[in-house]
This record gives structure tokens, C-alpha cells and sequence, in this order.
């Protein structure tokens, strides 16, 4: 949609649609990214697998029948278009990470089981610019008695080589509130817990891949404590800023299960440094609770959110 001045035919700006797919195909969505192509490649935690789409959100194919009798928890992509997939198998409860390349043939899988308590929820790709063949691969997740988990996999020159444990529990992120967790290009972590109950819970706190603190910034600038009335739903890197989506709280808005009422969606986009770039809501029509999963931004910009229905096995791709 583009806006024209029409006193004097002047283009103002230009305002893209939103529009949404996998209605009907998407069952229970548990992590989402985009390749080069501009592909969604999308988990999906009930069907146990991978379901990819092409930039106009039609359903192009299923990853691989390899992924049965596993949960899935995150996917990831590098600039080779080769797909990581985070699950676990479900025989051993063994934890892995399954690699793809861009034919879906599977040439790689690893497995790790070093926490008893540690539940992955986020799997980050992080590549080195001037070597694209050597990357890390970030693991992060929660444990209950130490706070939140990075597991850090070295792979110099397409080889896997060896690994590194690192593990932080500081500045009141423990394991009793879900965490989000994102992976910045350079390697440092981005922790947010997901409720907003004190002082200790107010900021987003960077972490190096090491596990040493950096610093901390506010997501709610401009806003007293008294009026912070929403909690963080997903927060997501890309393109040199941190995406964070909330909506407001239970207390704040009707009974979810009524038809008559819109969940709004507070997108606000941050600098490293906490500086605030852009802040907007998302109106979306009247419908049961939903929330949002988990986020990806393609190239051209374009946020896309998994969506969860209240009640259903329904989940959807928004894109804004």
C-alpha cells in the first residue's frame, strides 16, 4: 500500500501488507527461519518435521522422514542453505542437532546429553565473514538449577571439530521463568525473561559466547513501572538489531476465549546498545488467544511470527 500526498502527487511512503500462510498445513510450530532463497523453513512439533515454504508462503515440501519419532524444538540456516534442526529422539532422549544441506540429504548429526535438566529451546547459527566455512553452532535452553544454558559447537572448515560447554546463571535469570534467548552475529547472547515481575526482570541482559556479562538495557524504555502491563512473547536477531514482540497481559485485556476482542501484538526493534530504532503495534482481527512462538526476518525486511490459536492445533506464519 502506498500513500500519495494528493494536494501535490507527492509519495510519502510506502506500507507493506500484512498477509499470513500455513493455514491448514502448520500444526504446532516450534521454530522458524529463512534461507537465501527467501524460503520459510519452519518446525513442526506435532507433524515431526521440517515444512518449507517458498517467499509467498506456499507449501513447497517436507524436509526428510528422518526427523520421525523426534521433537523438534528450533531450526536454523547459513549462507549455504544448509538447514539445522535441534531435537531430541524420543527412543533415548538423546539431544541433537541434524544437518541438512540444500538437497535435504542429511550429512551430519550430533548428540549431546550433558544436562539432566536442560531444556533446548533455541538453536542460533553464527558464521565467521571473512571464512564462511567455519561457524558456530549455539545451543541455548534452560536448567533449573543454574540458569540458562549455551552450548557452543566449534566447526572450522565444514568439520566438526569439538566442543565447548559454557553455562551462566546471573542477575536473576534462573530457571524458574522461561527465558528468550537470541544469538547476535558477533556471538553475544541476548537473555529476556518472558514475565515482568520485579526489578531484576526488567532488562535485557548480553552475555558474551564465554558466558561474562556486558551489559543490560531496558525493552520497556519510556514507560514507568507502573504501567509495564504486557510480557515478552519472542524476541529474535537479525540484521544487526534485536526484535522483541509482547502483548499485553491477561489481567489487561477480555477473557481470551470470548470471539469479540483483538490480541494486539507491540513490536519493538532495538540496537545492541539498547538504543530504540522503531517501536509499533500489530492489530489482528477478533479471533480466540493466540501467541507468538517464535520470530524470523527475511531479507527484505519483512518480520514473520508463528502464531498459536487458543485451544487448536492451527498455528499460522503472520508476516508484517
Amino acid at each position: 500500500v502506498a500513500e500519495i500526498n494528493q494536494m501535490n502527487t507527492q509519495y510519502i511512503g510506502f506500507y507493506p501488507m500484512r498477509w499470513s500462510f500455513g493455514e491448514g498445513i502448520l500444526k504446532s510450530v516450534s521454530g522458524i527461519c529463512t534461507n537465501t532463497k527467501g524460503q520459510f523453513i519452519v518446525g513442526d512439533w506435532l507433524d515431526e518435521n521440517i515444512k518449507v515454504f517458498d517467499c509467498d508462503g506456499n507449501f513447497l515440501y517436507l524436509l526428510s522422514a528422518t526427523l520421525r519419532n523426534t521433537t523438534i524444538y528450533d531450526v536454523a540456516t547459513d549462507q549455504a542453505d544448509n538447514i539445522y534442526v535441534l531435537c531430541q529422539r524420543k527412543a533415548c532422549f538423546e539431544y541433537q542437532v541434524r544437518v541438512f544441506d540444500k538437497d535435504s540429504n542429511m550429512h551430519r548429526s550430533f548428540g549431546f546429553n550433558d544436562f539432566t535438566d536442560f531444556d533446548p529451546s533455541r538453536l542460533s547459527v553464527v558464521e565467521d565473514k571473512s571464512k564462511p566455512e567455519s561457524k558456530r553452532l549455539f545451543v541455548l535452553g534452560l536448567c533449573s538449577t543454574i540458569g540458562f544454558v549455551v552450548k557452543v559447537v566449534e566447526i572450522p572448515d565444514s568439520s566438526l571439530q569439538g566442543e565447548e560447554f559454557v553455562w551462566r546463571g546471573c542477575c536473576g535469570l534462573t530457571g524458574t521463568m522461561r527465558q528468550c534467548l537470541t544469538v547476535c552475529d558477533n556471538g553475544n547472547v541476548i537473555a529476556v525473561n518472558e514475565r515482568f515481575s520485579s526489578e531484576a526482570f526488567d532488562n535485557a541482559h548480553v552475555f558474551s559466547a564465554k558466558g561474562v556479562f556486558l551489559h543490560k538495557f531496558s525493552v520497556f524504555e519510556g514507560q514507568t513501572k507502573g504501567e509495564r502491563r504486557s510480557f515478552i512473547q519472542a524476541i529474535h536477531w537479525a540484521n544487526e538489531h534485536l526484535v522483541v514482540v509482547s502483548t499485553p497481559t491477561f489481567g489487561e485485556c477480555p477473557r481470551p476465549f470470548l470471539l469479540s476482542f483483538s490480541w494486539d501484538f507491540d513490536v519493538s526493534i532495538y540496537k545492541e546498545d539498547g538504543k530504540l530504532v522503531q517501536h509499533f503495534p500489530v492489530m489482528t482481527p477478533p479471533t480466540l488467544f493466540r501467541s507468538v512462538k517464535s520470530i524470523t526476518m527475511n531479507r527484505q525486511g519483512r518480520i514473520a511470527l508463528s502464531i498459536s490459536f487458543f485451544g487448536g492445533e492451527n498455528d499460522e506464519i503472520l508476516v508484517i
